[in-house]
């Protein structure tokens, strides 16, 4: 297991860390009930009876966080988080960094036993799908700095054993990120993608890749090619939104407000990340950078970092007018 940063690096490493991923599977209950959720269900107990399977309700997953992070940055954030799918996205992490095991979202319709993902890898999730340059700019505010950096890494289904690094890391970026949030008068649906959900655990798997291969033992899951149970968008490929062979994403949507489909935000949004600063310096933000003028805006836009390693002309893109689509 890799370093972990600070924020549950002590409860995480109290953990016994197992060489398989435990057999235990949790699930969330959250605020609306689909209409399909009870079949898929009661699919995913059939298949994976040998797991421990337990479905937290609103209530036992705060009190689970109140319990086991106790005294944490995370407690607080996660009793504050304005919506609630951004509790739901905290306590996944949460849970899986505290114990182990797999997470799956109620609109997961499970195909497979998940036996051979536990005794096969020490930590699993989905490669939910690919992203063209466009809506990765319109996602990341930046652009990708490798062909595999298009994948999206899901956050629907995954697994790991006990204090996993890309699991605690990415606890530690979406509790930093969600607190960025405070205060804001509204918190879209992106604003959750990018602080809690999948853009954001995108993000820290392929920053970390890329700054000298941490993560090399997480398996990322491809989707199979059989064609989805989910009734075609027009948008969507065959092997997208699964965990490969082993379970489909139904794509309930249940927390937006509006349904998105994989062309969201097709054209490039004019807003910077609200995320973005210099390292221990959280008021030089994009704000920051777009007061400054000539040179030193072309120094800053290419030679600034946050603690990620996005340089600032990958990430504001109203301070300095997308000059990151044209800067090496």
């Amino acid at each position: 297991m890799q370093k972990a940063m600070k924020l549950v690096v002590a409860l995480a490493l109290s953990a016994p860390v197992a060489a398989d991923i435990p057999k235990s599977i949790y699930l969330t209950h959250g605020p609306k009930e689909g209409a399909d959720w009870a079949t898929y269900d009661a699919i995913l107990r059939e298949l994976n009876g040998d797991f421990e399977i337990t479905d937290f309700a609103d209530d036992e997953a705060a009190a689970f966080i109140e319990r086991e992070y106790a005294g944490t940055e995370l407690a607080q954030v996660y009793a504050a988080a304005p919506r609630p799918v951004m509790k739901a996205d905290l306590f996944r992490l949460a849970v899986v960094a505290k114990n182990g095991g797999f997470y799956l979202d109620k609109d997961v319709l499970v195909r497979q036993n998940f036996a051979p993902l536990a005794e096969d890898s020490t930590a699993v999730f989905p490669l939910e799908w690919w992203k063209s340059d466009d809506a990765f700019a319109a996602r990341h505010f930046a652009r990708p700095r490798d062909d595999f950096e298009h994948f999206q890494v899901g956050n629907y289904a995954f697994g790991a054993e006990a204090g996993h690094a890309l699991v605690v890391d990415a606890l530690d970026e979406a509790v930093r990120r969600a607190k960025a949030l405070e205060g804001k008068e509204e918190v879209t649906d992106l604003d959750i993608l990018r602080s809690t959900g999948p853009y954001m655990l995108s993000e820290v798997y392929h920053g970390g890749r890329l700054a000298g291969g941490m993560y090399d033992d997480a398996t990322l899951l491809r989707g199979d090619d059989e064609t989805p149970a989910r009734p075609s968008d027009g948008h969507t490929e065959n092997d997208w939104h699964k965990l490969g062979a082993y379970g489909e994403h139904m794509l309930s949507h249940s927390w937006t407000s509006r349904r998105l489909t994989d062309d969201y935000y097709e054209e490039p949004v004019c807003e910077s990340s609200t995320s973005w600063h210099v390292p221990k310096r959280p008021s030089k933000d994009c704000d920051w950078i777009g007061k400054k003028t000539g040179k030193k805006l072309k120094r800053a836009c290419k030679n600034t970092k946050d603690s990620m390693g996005v340089k600032a002309k990958d990430a504001c893109f109203v301070a300095v007018s997308y000059t990151h689509l044209t800067l090496p």
